[in-house]
This record gives C-alpha cells, sequence and structure tokens, in this order.
C-alpha cells in the first residue's frame, strides 16, 4: 500500500482505496482513467474522451487517498445519507429541455441533509488533496467531528446540478482553473467536479496568489 498524506486528516499514514462517489451510491462497476492533461492536448472539452487511451480501475471510480481511519470512520457515518440523496435524484432523459422543463422541483424524503453535505465534502478533498484541509481547518474538522455544523461559504462554495439527456459522458472527477477579471484584476479559482449519472456537483475553492495547472485525473 502506499504510504502518503490522507487528503482528509493530513497525516502521513498507509493509504486505502477510496471510491468517489461511494461504492455503494453505484460506484462499483469498472472505472476507465484518462489524463487532464490529455484532454487540454488534445484541445477538447473536458467531456470529450473519445479515442483517448485509457487504464482502467477494476474497483470503480476513486483514488488511495484517505488513510483506514478516515475511510471507515466518514464512510460509517455519511455514505448511507449520501446514498439515499442520490438515488432520489431522477434521470431525465431530456434532450434538449423544452420551456416547460427548464424548472424542476425535487422532493425528498427522509434524508439527512447535513450527512449529505458532509460526504460530498470528503469526495471533494478525495479529489483535491491534502492542502484544502491545510489552508482551510474548518473544512478538516466539519468532517471529522460529527458535531460541527458551520462552513464559512465566503471561501468557498458547493453546487450541484441535476443531468438532462445524454449528452455529456457521467462519471468524470476533475480539477481545473477558472481565471475570473473583476474589478480588482484577475482571480484564479480552483473548481473541482464530480460528474455521475443523475447529477453533477461542483466545488469552487477561492484562491488567492496561486496558479494553477490542470491537475489530478479525469475518469470515465
Amino acid at each position: 500500500m502506499e504510504i502518503s498524506r490522507c487528503h482528509i486528516c493530513g497525516e502521513i499514514k498507509r493509504m486505502t482505496f477510496e471510491h468517489i462517489p461511494p461504492k455503494s451510491s453505484g460506484n462499483s462497476t469498472p472505472a476507465k482513467i484518462i489524463t487532464g492533461e490529455q484532454i487540454i492536448s488534445n484541445g477538447r472539452e473536458p467531456w470529450d474522451i473519445n479515442g483517448l487511451s485509457f487504464n482502467t480501475l477494476q474497483k470503480g471510480l476513486g483514488k488511495s487517498v484517505l488513510c483506514e481511519h478516515c475511510n471507515n470512520t466518514t464512510g460509517s457515518w455519511y455514505a448511507d445519507a449520501y446514498k439515499s440523496f442520490y438515488f432520489q435524484i431522477p434521470f431525465l432523459k431530456v434532450n434538449p429541455p423544452t420551456l416547460e422543463q427548464s424548472l424542476i422541483e425535487l422532493d425528498f424524503i427522509e434524508i439527512y441533509p447535513l450527512r449529505v453535505m458532509k460526504q460530498i465534502v470528503c469526495m471533494f478533498m478525495g479529489i483535491c488533496g491534502p492542502h484544502l484541509g491545510d489552508r482551510y481547518p474548518e473544512i478538516r474538522q466539519f468532517v471529522l467531528s460529527q458535531e460541527f455544523k458551520q462552513l464559512d461559504f465566503s471561501k468557498y462554495r458547493f453546487s450541484f446540478f441535476i443531468r438532462r439527456g445524454e449528452w455529456r459522458y457521467p462519471q468524470q472527477l476533475a480539477q481545473f482553473v477558472v481565471l475570473r477579471k473583476t474589478e480588482l484584476g484577475h482571480i484564479h479559482n480552483m473548481v473541482s467536479y464530480i460528474d455521475t449519472p443523475t447529477a453533477e456537483f461542483l466545488f469552487e475553492e477561492k484562491v488567492n496568489g496561486y496558479i494553477y495547472l490542470w491537475s489530478d485525473s479525469t475518469l470515465q
């Protein structure tokens, strides 16, 4: 097993394979790994992976990024709540959507929003690396403590979008830079996304004084 820094607690330990999203939410079939550099060098859109070479993860989508303790504890605390939430998201077979279908209303039954949010944060910590918990200790505390309930959303934001139709390849993980021009000049924001068959999850980290290139992997 690889010895490295756990992406959640930040300690140097033996790493275990973390399914992103959780295995119980349907992420149990082989996944193809394609690096972001391959896509950029070919001038492709992030979801255009046709014809690119790949390696296969037989276990499903994920990486060896968590220590056994963080993997087991966060999984036992949050994974079931995320599974219940995720399987209530409909897949809308509409391509393209009509005006009447531009807005939808979702009703969730017996879910635990805080646990769902913490599982999603764990997923993005797995993608982004231990620097996220180093730079923002409260985000590490948020997932490692069942009692911690608040985050400073002036530093980051989370969004998710319901998938409409099969116009993109689902099941991707990626991390890249968005450059935004404001009155104060250009701002570099790190954006990570998790693309699944029914929904796309986005995490945006507001970065000051750092310049990143496309990193991590795009997994299909």
